[in-house]
């Protein structure tokens, strides 16, 4: 609850659609997720564990841990190295429900 206002914020995060990364991702932003944000502003994101991932040989995984900022792998059918590296956030006010105010939706990218 706002202090100021007295109002009830909500998050509703949702996964957006899937996208596969690949080197040619690298250096530029890629939206990975939709927050809806009622009367909240983002300051930061945390990448923690609970990701998942399918690799090019169709491989799935579950429960990818990117709390270091960096995650790596080996496929074996595919005989392949497989490397997230170099994790940042950034949101970007998509439409604002609150006039005068930033809160919205937002996206978060990763690098």
């Amino acid at each position: 609850m706002c202090k100021v206002c007295k109002r009830t914020g909500a998050v509703i995060v949702s996964g957006g659609k899937s996208i596969r990364l690949t080197k040619e991702h690298k250096g530029i932003f890629v939206p990975l997720m939709e927050i809806n944000l009622n009367f909240f502003e983002p300051v930061q994101y945390v990448f923690s564990h609970g990701w998942k991932a399918k690799t090019m040989s169709g491989k799935k995984m579950n429960n990818i841990d990117l709390s270091a900022g960096e995650f790596y792998d080996y496929d074996v059918e595919c005989q392949c190295s497989i490397s997230t590296t170099n994790l940042k956030a950034m949101f970007e006010v998509m439409d604002a429900k609150v006039e005068g105010s930033s809160a919205g939706k937002h996206h978060v990218w990763k690098k």
